[in-house]
């Protein structure tokens, strides 16, 4: 009885942990790899050194994504069993909740396109055609906020604020609805590539070398604008 509540203390910390990292962590099997190595062998010291590498060796081996091995077998070697299923629950949840999420995000949008665009310009001609205004706004309220958290999440709150930001501010030169939305798509889109190459070949953080990226697109569109004849 007396090795109960420390069994259950050992599986609540492996669910925390891994809740932590599934939080945090991201990219394929081999990044999860290493996140795993600095927070259950330097960090926690779960196990040791060799231990960790044969643990991995033996799940490259075996069929499947090895990082959810690796994970599995963390959690079965701290609490046992429950410990296992707890670690892969806590590990997989968050992206299985951000699935679901943008599942949701994109069946809205895709069902209530038009009705969301006239409500969103012109709100006294939706009403007058007995569109719910209120409700509308609110479906809108809530998808923005979704996407924004998802995203701050996944980018941070600096690099979530630019790109929502500065590609829509450098696409407001363009004329036309349609255009500026195909424009600030495209300089988003040419940041981030851009911003991720830069990091890569000058190992700098991928955030801040996207958002750089952003704002020199805007300053180009700008400074464009400005020495434009006429």
């Amino acid at each position: 009885m007396s090795d109960t509540p420390r069994f259950a203390d050992h599986i609540r910390e492996v669910f925390s942990a891994f809740l932590l990292l599934g939080l945090t962590s991201f990219g394929g099997p081999i990044a999860h790899l290493g996140y795993f190595r600095t927070e259950f062998v330097e960090r926690r010291r779960w196990l040791s050194e060799q231990a960790y590498a044969d643990l991995v060796a033996l799940c490259q081996f075996l069929p499947g994504p090895a990082s959810s091995q690796v994970g599995f077998a963390l959690g079965l070697m701290r609490a046992g069993p429950w410990g296992a299923v707890a670690a892969w629950t806590a590990f997989t949840l968050p992206s299985a909740i951000l699935l679901v999420l943008f599942t949701v995000i994109v069946a809205t949008v895709g069902l209530t396109r038009n009705q969301l665009l006239y409500v969103t310009f012109d709100e006294t001609a939706a009403a007058v055609s007995g569109l719910s205004v209120t409700w509308y706004n609110r479906v809108m309220v809530m998808l923005t906020a979704l996407v924004v958290v998802g995203a701050m999440q996944i980018m941070g709150v600096i690099l979530v604020a630019a790109m929502l930001v500065v590609p829509v501010a450098a696409a407001t030169a363009v004329g036309g609805f349609k255009r500026s939305v195909a424009a600030a798509v495209l300089a988003g889109q040419a940041a981030t590539l851009t911003g991720t190459t830069l990091s890569y070949s000058y190992d700098v953080a991928a955030g801040g070398a996207i958002a750089l990226v952003a704002i020199a697109i805007f300053a180009a569109v700008r400074l464009a604008l400005a020495v434009r004849p006429g």
